[in-house]
């Protein structure tokens, strides 16, 4: 089972420990659960600050995976789970101005990328673990699809991205060309306003749902890989776009995407 070991040397069997960005600061909380101890004796040695300077995350197989520094206490709560008492120790962040520099760092990179918060993948169970790493994928898939394609047009090679707003912007210009074949304005990725023919429109936003087609397939196949998974580690190691999906799931993929593709071409035929 998952422990902690205390400053003092003191140790507590946990359930989970987890850590989150705190809303609304530049701070980080650490969450650690307990079960069967009483509250009294968890209040004892977190609300001595010396026992809880450094605080060492051991996982099931007795391996020291994490030291948890600069914490300190901010709450102690009870909470009934499955009709068991569990303890919940919330720790913050210290004020120190260098650990608010590092973490301000942190979080902006991670706002810039997308990404969830990083969280120690050994602390967590099988159902933690799936939840966490699909959360990873899925802002990876998110974050290729916004990175959108070179597509060949009219004026030569030239790049579009894709993000939610362009998807929107595509899908007005791709019903105005079907509704009037005229030329339309539009920008390619750090290139100024062009008026595109809306043959080129068309095979711009359908190269695009193309594009956007293969990669949520191919979360959805890595999703359903991840949840047919029970070894840990293979869990971990799941990676997008790196990753080979064992056969049963690359066909499913492939079958979708081949029906997929079969429906724009067949829009793009019945447009000519």
């Amino acid at each position: 089972m998952r422990k902690i070991i205390l400053t003092d040397a003191t140790e507590f069997y946990v359930i989970k420990a987890v850590e989150d960005p705190i809303i609304g600061t530049n701070k980080r909380g650490f969450t650690i659960t307990f079960q069967d101890y009483s509250f009294d004796s968890i209040k004892s040695a977190f609300t001595s600050p010396s026992s809880i300077n450094s605080i060492k995350l051991i996982n099931e197989e007795g391996e020291l995976v994490r030291v948890i520094n600069n914490y300190s206490l901010y709450d102690i709560q009870l909470k009934l789970s499955n009709e068991k008492e569990q303890i919940l120790v919330n720790l913050v962040e210290s004020d120190s101005l260098q650990h608010q520099i590092n973490t301000l760092t942190t979080k902006v990179s991670r706002l810039e990328s997308d990404l969830p918060i990083e969280e120690d993948m050994d602390m967590m169970s099988a159902s933690e673990l799936k939840t966490y790493k699909k959360s990873v994928l899925q802002a990876e898939c998110k974050k290729s699809i916004y990175e959108g394609i070179i597509i060949k047009t009219s004026i030569g090679s030239q790049h579009f991205s894709y993000t939610a707003e362009d998807q929107r912007n595509l899908e007005s210009l791709f019903n105005i060309a079907i509704l009037t074949g005229l030329d339309i304005p539009y920008h390619a990725d750090g290139e100024s306003c062009t008026l595109y023919p809306s043959s080129d429109i068309i095979h711009i936003y359908t190269s695009l749902q193309n594009h956007k087609l293969y990669h949520t397939t191919y979360i959805n196949a890595l999703n359903r890989y991840i949840e047919d998974l029970s070894d840990l580690d293979v869990i971990k190691s799941v990676s997008y776009g790196k990753t080979t999906l064992p056969k049963k799931y690359l066909d499913e993929m492939n079958s979708v995407l081949e029906n997929g593709q079969t429906v724009i071409q067949q829009v793009k035929r019945s447009i000519k």
